[in-house]
């Protein structure tokens, strides 16, 4: 009996991982991105079920020498899409694994979901070594390289020095 035990046990743990899906029941009205290193905006964007979206981010050598804003429509398919990588952050929303020990130096920023008048978010830092941030971390990286694709063709409406 012992040796079925732990073969089940064993076939359990190597058991794939259910994917992780957006949670639906909430209507979320907008999603807020934010990611700084050394204190200063490396990006940050928005966007709401519609699609429309705003995307900034740093340009220029080193951590960059100017902020440049771009709009875009990314669809509701493409506000679902977003939602959707960022749904293991979503979920730890009032219970998010404690970072441990961490690199210096990493990005750090912060997302929010907003519902009404209901705003609700994670902070996250990229230098955390806590593996059960890992998925979070990977959603973070993962929406971040898709707004930044969607922007490419987006039309700027703002190109700002940054303050040195």
């Amino acid at each position: 009996m012992k040796p079925l035990f732990a073969s089940l046990l064993l076939l359990a743990a190597c058991a794939p991982r259910a994917p992780v899906e957006a949670p639906a029941p909430v209507s979320v009205e907008m999603i807020e991105f934010r990611v700084s290193s050394w204190g200063k905006p490396v990006s940050e964007w928005r966007i709401q079920p519609s699609g429309a979206a705003t995307y900034t981010h740093a340009e220029g050598p080193g951590l960059g020498t100017r902020l440049v804003t771009r709009k875009f429509d990314a669809g509701p398919q493409g506000f679902a899409r977003i939602r959707t990588l960022l749904a293991p952050a979503e979920a730890v929303i009032g219970a998010q694994p404690e970072c441990g020990e961490r690199w210096t130096d990493f990005p750090y920023g912060s997302i929010r979901w907003y519902t009404g008048l209901i705003q609700q978010g994670i902070a996250f830092d990229l230098g955390c070594k806590n593996p059960r941030l890992t998925p979070i971390h990977d959603a973070v990286g993962a929406a971040e390289k898709q707004m930044a694709d969607w922007s490419k063709t987006g039309q700027i409406i703002e190109d700002k020095e940054m303050n040195p």
